[in-house]
């Protein structure tokens, strides 16, 4: 079983969270999103987020995160992409 640690909560952090949830294989989502309303909308649909934070770089210090889904708009990919 893998834990995400996904960066943002936006429109396409849903259709990750599908395909997290029918995979099978993902039994935590850490969700790492300024808008925390939209953070726990992602909690509240699909109940396997399990912290939410405000700040990427807090998601990335997390011991428990094995992998980093990036859902945030495009100018932010290269810098989160090398950054985790």
């Amino acid at each position: 079983m893998f834990a995400i640690g996904l960066a943002g909560a936006g429109a396409i952090s849903r259709a990750h969270m599908q395909a997290f949830v029918e995979s099978g294989l993902v039994d935590a989502v850490f969700v790492a999103d300024p808008n925390q309303d939209a953070a726990r909308a992602l909690q509240a649909q699909f109940g396997i987020v399990k912290r939410i934070v405000a700040d990427f770089d807090e998601l990335l210090a997390s011991p428990d995160v094995d992998v980093v889904d990036i859902c945030t708009p495009h100018y932010l990919h290269a810098p989160q992409a090398i950054a985790a």
